[in-house]
């Protein structure tokens, strides 16, 4: 099995320690099972049990979960687990997660048998193994019991995609970092946000109903199963070297009950808003921002595990499954994967629909182990049953030595294609660009916020202006109008955006220059007469608006004219064959002094 680079390095860094901090011993013997530290130990069957036995079972049996070897081990730890007498696997600690209140370990196990995982929640421990001798798990039933149960082969052929309905909106997929839909208050041609959800991440609601949480026991082993799921799926992104993961938005209990079987009725239900069943769902999906939501409902598999709907729609981001295959059989990954739109393999389903042409889960039918995506089908066409494998398709990934998928079978690819877009279904928190001030920084003038584009894209905005730091009374809009008690003062604005659901995100703009004073519009001054000695010149003016005053000087070439300060002058023999003009000074209140300068005359 091929296994990421930074396993193999994180194992061949821990092994160099060892070599080089152990004196060598001579006759030691090899690593081996016995030095890993033992999970499960037989136990008598205790006077009353929580829960139910899955009706899919091979065999069980009773047993203790020695909570410190997992409690106190690390990545690189040994474990083994004696499932049933006789028949144990050992595996090593490749991963150990933390999220709210749930602890997560995962493994492989030695030989390329397969995997495990577990969780803790409480004092409450999962665990579920995938070997290539059956699927095991382990679920809580006393204060101190737990039952071993193999599952027995399920052969569900009922196809478990579903297409949304006809007719039904597809969202146009983008870049991730392509620019988000502007929202309302915001200019048509704002920069995109400086930031917004990464997009390696996709948030999920799961939804559990009385049913699920009676059949496991208790809310504690309900919600350990439900964070080995998660770490279950993550795993098998990993192993698959699909860069992302999933993580856990938030675990409800719906009072809508199950219909007992129908599972397709139940998606549908959970998928509708306000149709009476699940409401609440869409609610917390809104309040956690939650990208897909998964139900998880009691009962027993009839026809197929779960269903998912294949869908680039944020209003289809929803799965249903059994909880007591949950991760047995890898179905809540399974029924995520449809989500991130990866399908099933070609032996098991037509052509991918709305999917990538290679969007396809693989089976080996000579290696008998089939992807996470990949149906029974084809293997008991053939007459044998194959394993399915912690792994989404993808061929420069092996297991046991043999590609797990091919050119045309790679939902690694589809999935990792897909997953930035879906994880912008919805957004973590509010994102914002920061505020600019545009327009005329002047008395008379408008100063106008370019707000930039907004995350959500449902996201409202306000506005505060600011003169010299201090919050402006009924300054609250989109554009402001530069008064006389401005001049001299620095501008800025503060804009919130709020959404429902979301804390408010608040950005300030950069401060303008001191306000300026007005400046005259219509600016004309121009000198009217004869050039004559003798004759008048006379300076006709055309300011807009009306100074309150305006002083006149005269020149003759680069000299002003000693007296000459109104606005006609009578020109002088002195004038004769020179250049005459005028400067003029406007002044009022609030505005520029205008200084303004003539045309020329030459005087003959």
């Amino acid at each position: 099995m091929t296994m990421p680079k930074t396993r193999v390095a994180a194992i061949a860094a821990m092994l160099g320690l060892v070599v080089a901090t152990t004196p060598a011993i001579a006759g030691a013997a090899p690593e081996g099972p016995a030095d890993a530290v033992a999970v499960l130990e037989a136990a008598p069957a205790p006077a009353k049990t929580r829960g139910e036995q899955p009706a899919n079972t091979e065999r069980s049996r009773f047993v203790t979960v020695e909570q410190d070897a997992l409690a106190g081990s690390t990545e690189g730890d040994r474990v083994s687990f004696e499932v049933f007498a006789g028949q144990s696997f050992t595996g090593e600690v490749d991963s150990v997660g933390r999220s709210g209140e749930a602890t997560t370990w995962t493994g492989l196990l030695d030989e390329e048998a397969g995997s495990w995982t577990a969780s803790r929640v409480g004092d409450t421990f999962h665990v579920s193994l995938q070997t290539d001798e059956g699927a095991f798990e382990v679920n809580k039933v006393a204060p101190a019991t737990y039952r071993v149960t193999e599952a027995s082969e399920r052969n569900l052929t009922a196809d478990d995609q579903v297409q949304p309905p006809a007719g039904a909106e597809v969202e146009e997929e983008a870049e991730v970092d392509a620019r988000p839909s502007a929202p309302r208050d915001t200019a048509p041609d704002a920069e995109p946000p400086t930031a917004a959800d990464v997009g390696n991440v996709v948030d999920v609601l799961v939804v559990t109903t009385a049913g699920a949480r009676l059949e496991a026991g208790s809310p504690e082993a309900l919600s350990a199963h439900v964070a080995s799921g998660f770490a279950q799926a993550n795993a098998a992104l990993t192993a698959s070297n699909v860069p992302y993961q999933l993580r856990m938005a938030g675990h409800i209990e719906t009072p809508t009950v199950e219909t007992g079987g129908n599972l397709s009725t139940d998606l549908r239900r959970l998928a509708t808003p306000n149709d009476g069943y699940f409401d609440e769902a869409h609610l917390h999906r809104e309040i956690n921002h939650a990208d897909l939501v998964s139900l998880w409902v009691g009962g027993t598999p009839d026809l197929t595990c779960g269903l998912g709907y294949v869908s680039p729609n944020a209003a289809y981001g929803f799965t249903a499954l059994f909880r007591s295959c949950a991760t047995d059989n890898f179905t809540f990954a399974h029924e995520v994967g449809h989500n991130l739109g990866a399908e099933h393999d070609a032996g098991a389903a037509e052509s991918p629909e709305g999917s990538a042409p290679y969007a396809r889960g693989y089976v080996d039918l000579a290696a008998r182990t089939r992807t996470v995506m990949a149906y029974n089908t084809a293997c008991a066409n053939a007459g044998f049953d194959c394993t399915r494998i912690g792994y989404f398709s993808n061929p420069a990934v092996s297991y046991n030595g043999r590609p797990t998928g091919t050119d045309l079978a790679n939902n690694a690819r589809a999935i990792s294609e897909k997953f930035g877009f879906v994880a912008q279904f919805r957004q973590e928190r509010i994102y914002g660009t920061a505020p600019t001030i545009t327009g005329s920084p002047r008395f008379r003038g408008t100063l106008k916020i370019e707000a930039g584009a907004w995350l959500p894209a449902e996201t409202a905005l306000s506005y505060q202006w600011y003169a010299d730091g201090e919050p402006m009374k009924g300054r609250t809009g989109r554009t402001l109008k530069v008064t006389k008690w401005m001049i001299g003062r620095t501008m800025t604005v503060l804009v919130t955006g709020s959404a429902t659901h979301y804390g408010p995100l608040s950005l300030a703009s950069a401060p303008t220059p001191p306000m300026g004073k007005a400046l005259f519009r219509k600016r004309r001054a121009v000198v009217k007469g004869k050039a004559r000695v003798g004759r008048v010149l006379k300076v006709k003016t055309k300011i807009r608006p009306k100074a309150k005053k305006v002083k006149y000087s005269w020149y003759r070439g680069n000299k002003r004219i000693k007296g000459a300060k109104k606005a006609s002058y009578r020109l002088r023999r002195a004038d004769r064959g020179k250049k005459v003009y005028a400067k003029i000074k406007a002044r009022k209140k609030g505005y520029e002094t205008l200084v303004k300068r003539t045309n020329k005359r030459k005087v003959r």
